[in-house]
């Protein structure tokens, strides 16, 4: 049934029955590169990877937001360890484990990439180390995607601690530069007014929210105090792809399409 009995027999056997009833797509069009070929191998292990980093990237803001430092965000108790020493800490090991196995799975992608790169065609006993790399990366990911679906589904925010942070009044930077625009100011120019701006109260050991009508008709904004604001702030940027809740409800809903198209073919 392999590609070097059929393609190199004098018997007349027939690859495309062959193909067709084991239930494959079609037969091999060459019978060196049929057995020399690993690509889909490594086009996984590519994907995998790929989905992992996703996953990684996730799991370090899962372990960011958790963190005691910000507080936003509590994971449950089944996706999180106690302390072997401090009782009362919750560590994230889900997340953490999570972005270690993602090096793991990159490094099977790698680990193929390096068992190919040279190797002459045809066949070769080199090719069957390319099922350790391949299962390992499944396997992997069938541990890591529900674990990290359990975390997120159950993890509990902070919206008291989220929105003090959102007193840091840099992060209106860009609102109050936007409202020079808006006023036309050309943007470079808005962007260094502001930060003097921002500069000045900072040297001062003041605030945005203690400048007076007076300086903020200087500033060319007079309703300056009203753009600190975060629901504002948030609820401004429509843009596609933006933060808004209309924005995002747009981006959940496109990907709920996806997925369900996905599942229904």
């Amino acid at each position: 049934l392999g590609a070097g009995a059929t393609a190199t027999s004098t018997l007349g056997l027939d690859p495309d029955m062959t193909a067709a009833r084991l239930g494959m797509h079609r037969a091999f069009l060459n019978s060196i590169d049929a057995v020399s070929d690993r690509d889909f191998v490594q086009e996984f292990l590519a994907v995998a990877a790929i989905c992992a980093t996703h996953l990684s990237r996730l799991a370090a803001d899962l372990a960011r937001w958790t963190d005691e430092s910000l507080a936003w965000a509590s994971l449950d108790e089944a996706y999180s360890t106690g302390s072997s020493m401090m009782p009362q800490k919750r560590n994230p090991d889900t997340a953490e484990l999570a972005r270690g196995k993602a090096a793991r799975v990159a490094g099977d992608f790698v680990s193929l990439t390096a068992l190919l790169q040279g190797l002459p065609l045809g066949y070769h006993r080199d090719l069957q180390e390319d099922k350790e790399p391949a299962f390992d990366a499944a396997d992997t990911l069938e541990l890591v995607l529900p674990a990290l679906t359990g975390a997120v589904a159950t993890i509990r925010f902070d919206v008291e601690a989220m929105r003090a942070s959102c007193a840091a009044e840099g992060l209106y930077a860009t609102d109050l530069a936007e409202a020079l625009v808006r006023e036309g100011v050309p943007f470079r120019e808005a962007h260094r007014r502001t930060g003097e701006l921002l500069k000045q109260a900072d040297e001062e050991g003041g605030s945005l929210a203690d400048l007076t009508d007076e300086e903020w008709n200087a500033f060319g904004v007079p309703e300056g105090v009203s753009l600190l604001d975060p629901d504002r702030s948030v609820a401004a940027r429509t843009m596609p792809g933006g933060p808004s809740t209309e924005s995002v409800l747009a981006q959940a809903a496109a990907l709920d399409q996806i997925v369900q198209g996905r599942v229904g073919s």
